[in-house]
C-alpha cells in the first residue's frame, strides 16, 4: 500500500515494523490490541486531505528509497556475498531478475 502512496495501519509486528515509520508514513498498533488498532484506524480517518496526501507521498518516498529491488539486493549482498540485477524476456514480458551469490 505504502508503494502506491497510501499511508496503511498495521500491527507493530514482523515486516510492518521494518516498513512503517508510526505517524509518519502510517500508523502501527499494539499487537493483539484491538483498542489500539481502532485508535490508529480513526487516527487515519480523521487526517484533512493535506495532511493524507503529505503522508501519502512520505510512504511512497520511503518504500521507494529502502525497499526497491535495487536497495534491498544492496542490502542482502553486504551479508551473503553479492548479487546480480538483470532482466529476461519471455514472450512479451520482461522479468526482473535477482542472483544471488554465496
Amino acid at each position: 500500500a505504502q508503494a502506491m502512496g497510501r499511508p496503511v495501519v498495521a500491527f507493530d509486528h514482523g515486516g510492518a515494523t521494518e516498513s512503517i515509520r508510526h505517524g509518519e508514513t502510517g500508523w502501527l498498533a499494539v499487537p493483539g490490541d484491538a483498542d489500539s488498532l481502532a485508535a490508529a484506524l480513526q487516527t487515519a480517518l480523521d487526517l484533512g486531505p493535506r495532511k493524507r496526501k503529505t503522508l501519502a507521498t512520505t510512504a511512497r518516498q520511503h518504500i521507494e528509497a529502502n525497499f526497491s529491488t535495487e536497495t534491498m539486493c544492496r542490502k542482502r549482498s553486504k551479508s551473503i556475498g553479492g548479487c546480480w540485477i538483470g532482466r529476461r524476456r519471455t514472450g512479451t514480458q520482461n522479468h526482473k531478475l535477482m542472483i544471488w551469490e554465496c
